[in-house]
């Protein structure tokens, strides 16, 4: 089986969007605590979804540009289509966090989870077209130790405040066989290497 680059963030955020749904659902008017921990992690979820999109654009599409350059357009398109969605959600969010009346706060509530639902449903078919049609891609060109690299290029120029809650989504979400290849993956001398090792309970060899 090759490496697959995508796999992992695609599974974190199938599960970071699916629980926002979820979470929304079960949200009451006046629970202020509980609001302010929904608000703070669907806004590091969008986060990274965005992040994820722009990296993509930047480092991967390059990659595979010459022959799936049709693909890529319609990919990159996408995107733009998906910030568009994002800000819907970002909008959708601090119109529930403004709510005024317990009759206001239903109705930003049903639709904040309308506007996540379509986030979700159409990047699990965005998701999907990048799996199954970008990395027979990258592997006509690339060897599995070139697209670990890749993964670790795209890894260094996402925001480090973002890193713990991505690295939760990759716990919650993926197999202990992924997250120990990625963590082998790893060079030693990486700074996140210590704070993979301690948040996924592996053992790490100096």
């Amino acid at each position: 089986m090759r490496f697959t680059l995508l796999s992992m963030i695609h599974k974190a955020l199938r599960s970071a969007l699916s629980d926002d749904i979820i979470a929304a659902q079960q949200l009451e008017f006046n629970h202020q605590n509980a609001l302010s921990n929904y608000l703070s992690t669907a806004t590091a979820h969008l986060d990274i979804l965005h992040i994820h999109a722009e990296l993509e654009d930047e480092i991967l599409w390059p990659l595979v540009k010459e022959n799936g350059g049709e693909l890529v357009r319609k990919l990159e398109t996408d995107h733009v289509k998906d910030a568009e969605l994002i800000e819907q959600c970002r909008a959708a969010l601090r119109k529930l966090e403004n709510s005024t009346s317990a009759e206001d706060f239903t109705q930003n509530q049903i639709a904040l989870i309308w506007e996540f639902s379509e986030l979700l449903a159409f990047n699990l078919m965005h998701m999907n077209i990048e799996e199954q049609q970008i990395h027979p891609l990258l592997w006509e060109k690339y060897d599995d130790m070139e697209l670990q690299k890749t993964l670790g290029l795209m890894a260094g120029k996402s925001p480090k405040e973002l890193f713990m809650p991505t690295l939760a989504l990759f716990k919650k979400s993926c197999s202990h066989t992924e997250l120990s290849n990625w963590y082998n993956s790893i060079p030693k001398e990486a700074p996140i290497k210590g704070m993979v090792a301690e948040q996924l309970g592996f053992a790490q060899v100096n």
